[in-house]
């Protein structure tokens, strides 16, 4: 009645999908459809200041400590991007 002496012994190879990682396809894919996203929305920003910003301009003439304020924050925006 004791056919079984030894206990089963799986194959190895069965269960090696278990060991393996994520593929990196789908991650690859996800960032770039995020930095398609990102660049339509700097693209889509971008036009609609330079669209409002002649508006602004041509009623009055500003100064020239106000033009340096502008590019002193304008530096500075870009050097927190860095």
């Amino acid at each position: 009645m004791d056919q079984r002496k030894e206990p089963d012994k799986y194959d190895n190879d069965d269960f090696r999908f278990f060991d393996k990682g994520p593929s990196l396809w789908p991650r690859l894919i996800g960032v770039g459809i995020m930095l398609v996203i990102a660049a339509l929305i700097l693209a889509y920003g971008t036009y609609q200041v330079l669209s409002i910003t002649p508006a602004f301009i041509g009623e009055q003439t500003p100064s020239p400590h106000v033009l340096i304020v502008i590019v002193l924050v304008a530096i500075a925006f870009l050097l927190q991007l860095a």
